[in-house]
């Protein structure tokens, strides 16, 4: 997945857009994703967003 390789990379905002398309498109498939976007909006310091 795309969204893991800009984490890889610690290009968080990226990933965190990617997370969130990843969860919008196949819920199912990437149940995870929601909680990977907020440790990537965490580590971007958009605390707000990352609830």
């Amino acid at each position: 997945m795309l969204a893991e390789c800009f984490w890889m990379m610690r290009d968080y905002p990226p990933a965190a857009e990617y997370f969130a398309e990843a969860f919008s498109l196949a819920p199912e498939l990437y149940k995870e994703a929601p909680y990977k976007e907020g440790l990537m909006r965490k580590q971007n310091g958009e605390y707000e967003k990352s609830d």
